[in-house]
Protein backbone atom coordinates (compact mmCIF):
# COMPACT_ATOMS: atom_id res chain seq x y z
CA UNK A 1 0.00 0.00 0.00
CA UNK A 2 1.20 3.51 -0.78
CA UNK A 3 -0.04 6.61 1.00
CA UNK A 4 -0.24 9.52 -1.44
CA UNK A 5 -0.29 11.99 1.45
CA UNK A 6 3.18 10.88 2.50
CA UNK A 7 4.99 11.31 -0.83
CA UNK A 8 4.01 13.49 -3.80
CA UNK A 9 6.09 11.19 -6.00
CA UNK A 10 3.48 8.47 -5.51
CA UNK A 11 0.78 10.76 -6.93
CA UNK A 12 2.91 11.55 -9.99
CA UNK A 13 3.60 7.85 -10.49
CA UNK A 14 -0.12 7.05 -10.28
CA UNK A 15 -0.97 9.81 -12.75
CA UNK A 16 1.62 8.42 -15.16
CA UNK A 17 0.31 4.84 -14.83
CA UNK A 18 -3.30 5.90 -15.31
CA UNK A 19 -2.46 8.38 -18.08
CA UNK A 20 -4.16 11.31 -16.38
CA UNK A 21 -3.05 14.82 -15.48
CA UNK A 22 -5.71 15.65 -12.89
CA UNK A 23 -5.63 13.87 -9.53
CA UNK A 24 -7.41 10.51 -9.65
CA UNK A 25 -10.29 9.60 -7.42
CA UNK A 26 -9.23 7.22 -4.69
CA UNK A 27 -8.84 4.45 -3.87
CA UNK A 28 -7.11 2.87 -6.87
CA UNK A 29 -6.36 -0.80 -6.33
CA UNK A 30 -3.35 -2.63 -7.72
CA UNK A 31 -2.68 -6.31 -7.10
CA UNK A 32 0.85 -7.54 -7.73
CA UNK A 33 1.50 -4.46 -9.89
CA UNK A 34 -1.62 -4.90 -12.01
CA UNK A 35 -4.29 -2.18 -11.95
CA UNK A 36 -7.61 -3.70 -10.86
CA UNK A 37 -9.75 -0.58 -10.63
CA UNK A 38 -11.34 1.87 -8.26
CA UNK A 39 -14.09 1.34 -5.73
CA UNK A 40 -16.81 0.52 -8.26
CA UNK A 41 -14.69 -1.92 -10.25
CA UNK A 42 -13.46 -3.76 -7.15
CA UNK A 43 -17.02 -3.98 -5.79
CA UNK A 44 -18.23 -5.37 -9.11
CA UNK A 45 -15.42 -7.95 -9.20
CA UNK A 46 -16.35 -9.00 -5.66
CA UNK A 47 -20.07 -9.27 -6.48
CA UNK A 48 -19.29 -11.39 -9.56
CA UNK A 49 -16.98 -13.65 -7.52
CA UNK A 50 -13.98 -12.62 -9.64
CA UNK A 51 -11.98 -10.70 -7.04
CA UNK A 52 -10.81 -13.88 -5.34
CA UNK A 53 -8.86 -14.82 -8.50
CA UNK A 54 -6.64 -11.80 -7.96
CA UNK A 55 -6.01 -12.27 -4.26
CA UNK A 56 -6.02 -16.03 -3.73
CA UNK A 57 -2.21 -16.30 -3.74
CA UNK A 58 -1.81 -13.76 -0.92
CA UNK A 59 -2.08 -14.58 2.82
CA UNK A 60 -5.69 -14.41 3.87
CA UNK A 61 -6.83 -14.52 0.23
Amino acid sequence: MRDLSMDAGFLKELQRILGRKKPPTLPRVFVDGRYIGGTDEVRQLHEMGELKKYIKRFPGG
